[in-house]
């Protein structure tokens, strides 16, 4: 597993990422060939133009940045991406390339790997206070608030990464206590 090629040195994070990559970047391009060369064309009545108009207008200046995961800062308003909902695939990329940075530090020295996590998380949620006061952001939908907060936090990794680290840190927890002896089938 990864952890025993840490260990040896023989762990290759670009290796890991090009991997993640190729995995999920043909799903995606499938899915925006449907999304943007096809279903528009299947769309008729008093609306079809409208919503052909505003696939057509999204994808031809944002396919790109779909395709290499940066759809959370180019365009940096979301509602300009081509394929909004998958927003999470571009945070989610990052985060992986972001612990592909951890992972070492924690296998080398746990300690390291544990503050790295902190201080990270700890700089999101400054970050996104930050966010909050600088530009009065709020989740409340009935006024420009959540627009708001849409355009500046909702799908920024930069807010968004303690949530993924908490994923990091449970499976090092489980590590620790498995290494103490404590497993489900200890209890």
């Amino acid at each position: 597993g990864t952890a025993q090629e840490i260990q040896k040195g023989t762990f290759g994070a670009g290796k890991g990422i090009a991997l993640r990559y190729l995995r999920l970047t043909p799903s995606l391009a499938f899915a925006m060939l449907v999304y943007w060369q096809i279903w528009p064309h299947l769309a008729s009545g008093p609306f079809a133009a409208r919503f052909q108009d505003s696939i057509y207008r999204r994808c031809a200046g944002s396919w790109w940045s779909e395709l290499t995961y940066m759809m959370n800062f180019i365009p940096f308003d979301s509602d300009d991406v081509c394929m909004g909902w998958t927003w999470y695939l571009g945070d989610d990329m990052i985060f992986f390339i972001l612990a592909m940075g951890i992972l070492p530090l924690y296998y080398h020295r746990r300690a390291l790997g544990w503050m790295a996590v902190v201080f990270i998380s700890g700089l999101s949620f400054a970050i996104t206070v930050w966010l909050i006061v600088r530009y009065d952001l709020s989740i409340y939908v009935f006024d420009d608030h959540y627009t708001k907060y849409s355009y500046y936090a909702y799908s920024k990794p930069y807010t968004r990464a303690p949530a993924y680290l908490v994923g990091v840190a449970a499976s090092w927890l489980k590590e620790l206590l498995e290494e103490r002896g404590v497993t489900r089938e200890s209890r």
